[in-house]
């Protein structure tokens, strides 16, 4: 964790459930990885250091499981909500521990899970196999979904695929819940909702310049073929070959190198770097008329969210909640992954006038309000 997951779902949802319901809020992490010292406090929650030297992804389950004992078990009797990430066996039995302790707690589950991960889970995980440890899997998974209250995936296709087997076995705890604008945030920073005659001509993209997930070489490609007339495009976001974030990337090496052999470019593309105050990043997306988007996968962009809500006409790969923030591609163009050259066809319609951007079509921006999206589909479910 670092300061930045102060606006990302993962510590969002949480601190508006904790505030629509007006409970106090601990919030466990891990470690810091970011440069950044994190406060005790933050918002009004209480933050938790674990002092783990790993990202959760790589701590063994024996570590896993005695972080939810010490955590979750032990004190279970003075939790009101307990809000877990992932649907994983280890978050299982630690539920169904809580609920035997303190049958009146309720159970908020983040569950992130990919289109991809549904049919094995609706057609191995969600049902009983034969064998002993097939009886005990579905021993645990039942007592677990009946005792969770608000188990939340952000894609609407993952909901499709998992609520007729939640209905068959009698799951009423499936809601989808996607990611959105910190509007508590926005409010507070005086910020203000754009007007589609106030953007600018200006595509940006968010991200970590250089991963294999956002696939920034597809851009880069794309651009050399652009004639951008009066527009520009600004790139926000670390140079991190992956995920490490202290280190120095050799992709910064080479966006140097390209943008030398591709002088046309100054001033044209710009490279912010990572910038860490939110209300920076809400300000370009206030401004930017276009977002850009190439991964090759996401489970859900938060930068997409943000953009959404604020009035951003999408390009990117059909990933994520790509589809419905643009409003099914009314408000947005979809582009076809690891094809530079349809990407440079779609920007050169929008900066050559082509293309119509119609603000009528967009996605309704209430609708991606985390104050609005926490009090009708998730605290009704656990009240």
């Amino acid at each position: 964790m670092n300061t930045m997951y102060f606006h990302k779902d993962t510590f969002l949802m949480p601190t508006y459930i904790a505030k629509a319901m007006q409970l106090p809020l601990r919030y466990y992490y891990g470690f810091n990885n970011g440069s950044e010292p994190i406060p005790s406090e933050h918002r009004a929650v209480s933050l938790r250091c674990l002092k783990h030297k790993v990202p959760e992804r790589d701590l063994c389950t024996k570590l896993q499981a005695w972080d939810l004992l010490r955590c979750v078990v032990l004190p279970a009797r003075k939790i009101g909500v307990l809000f877990l990430i992932h649907y994983k066996r280890v978050n299982q039995c630690a539920v169904i521990l809580y609920k035997s302790l303190n049958p009146k707690g309720r159970v908020v589950i983040m569950a992130d899970i990919d289109p991809s991960a549904c049919p094995h889970l609706t057609t191995r995980e969600f049902v009983r196999t034969p064998g002993l440890k097939g009886w005990l899997k579905w021993k645990i998974v039942n007592a677990y979904f009946h005792s969770v209250n608000a188990f939340c995936v952000d894609q609407q296709s993952v909901y499709d695929q998992l609520s007729p087997r939640f209905k068959q076995n009698g799951w009423t705890c499936l809601t989808k819940c996607n990611p959105c604008l910190d509007d508590e945030f926005f409010a507070q920073e005086g910020l203000s909702y754009p007007l589609p005659e106030q953007k600018e001509k200006l595509m940006i993209t968010i991200g970590r310049m250089g991963t294999f997930q956002k696939n920034t070489d597809m851009m880069l490609e794309a651009f050399k073929r652009i004639d951008f007339k009066d527009w520009r495009i600004v790139l926000i976001g670390p140079f991190a070959n992956e995920f490490r974030t202290r280190e120095e990337s050799d992709y910064k090496r080479k966006v140097q190198e390209y943008l030398l052999e591709n002088p046309k470019l100054r001033g044209k593309v710009e490279f912010t770097g990572p910038i860490f105050d939110y209300r920076t990043l809400m300000e370009w997306n206030i401004r930017a008329k276009v977002f850009l988007l190439t991964s090759r996968y996401e489970s859900w962009c938060n930068a997409l969210s943000d953009a959404a809500a604020l009035g951003c006409y999408f390009v990117s790969t059909d990933v994520g909640g790509a589809s419905y923030l643009s409003n099914n591609w009314q408000f947005g163009t979809a582009v076809r992954q690891e094809d530079p050259e349809h990407l440079a066809e779609v920007l050169q319609s929008i900066i050559d006038g082509k293309l119509t951007m119609d603000p009528t079509k967009m996605l309704n921006p209430s609708l991606l309000r985390w104050s609005q999206m926490v009090q009708t589909k998730v605290v009704p479910t656990i009240c």
